[in-house]
């Protein structure tokens, strides 16, 4: 079903029209015509059955049917994660929203070679809006502005369950949380290429963070960060 966000409210059984990026999709990318079925996820969260009336240049218009079942919440899970070089972030905020991550705090660390502006930030955040399209979740992931480490350590929630990757660590698994523990909620932090650094891991072990490895394999900080968030994913019971 195509999935079309609007940036006003929407109410049952009101017409509506549709301009821009929006017309741009629904005729362009999708091909609808008058007579289909599409759904409409408005600015409140809110998910209506519609149908297309009229489609032109300028506009399409559109006949909202009905509300439908709420779309689902994001998951009680923050990754702290160092970018990585060239735009293998883009990917890492596309696949987290996808598997229903709250947020997501793209950070600068010692061992950093890569570096983000306000133009990042932005297509980021484009990326997190338009792939609510395809995973059908309520909002999108929240995409913190780039930061350094210590303050992206110290501005997380009260969260249960506090973890950093270090692949030196061999004292816990990962995944021995998840036989062992449920929590509510979860932040993890993924270090850049070659890691963290050993006064990093001291840094967030005295906020109370707890170094944890992902096996014996040294991933790739976006193939490490997409494991990260589908385990938390699970120690917080969203994927039952």
């Amino acid at each position: 079903m195509t999935r079309l966000l609007l940036d006003v409210a929407a109410n049952e059984g009101c017409n509506i029209k549709i301009i821009g990026d929006e017309l741009h999709y629904i005729t362009r990318v999708r091909r609808h015509v008058p007579g289909n079925a599409v759904e409409l996820l408005d600015s409140n969260g809110q998910r209506f059955a519609a149908t297309v009336e009229e489609i032109s240049k300028s506009h399409a218009s559109l006949k909202i049917e009905k509300l439908l079942p709420a779309a689902p919440d994001a998951l009680p899970v923050h990754l702290i994660v160092a970018v990585p070089k060239r735009n293998l972030f883009d990917d890492v905020v596309r696949k987290s929203n996808e598997i229903g991550v709250a947020r997501i705090t793209p950070v600068t660390t010692k061992r950093s070679t890569a570096t983000a502006n306000d133009a990042k930030l932005d297509r980021w955040r484009k990326i997190a809006s338009e792939s609510i399209r395809q995973c059908g979740r309520r909002r999108p992931i929240c995409v913190d502005p780039v930061t350094n480490l210590e303050l992206a350590l110290n501005n997380v929630d009260s969260e249960d369950l506090r973890l950093i990757l270090h692949p030196g660590e061999n004292s816990l698994s990962i995944t021995d949380l998840l036989t062992n523990q449920k929590v509510s909620s979860a932040v993890v932090a993924v270090g850049p290429e070659g890691g963290f650094t050993d006064d990093e891991i001291t840094c967030a072990k005295n906020k109370n963070f707890c170094a944890v490895g992902l096996g014996s394999f040294v991933l790739r900080v976006e193939t490490a960060a997409i494991v990260a968030a589908i385990l938390s994913a699970v120690i917080v019971g969203g994927l039952d």
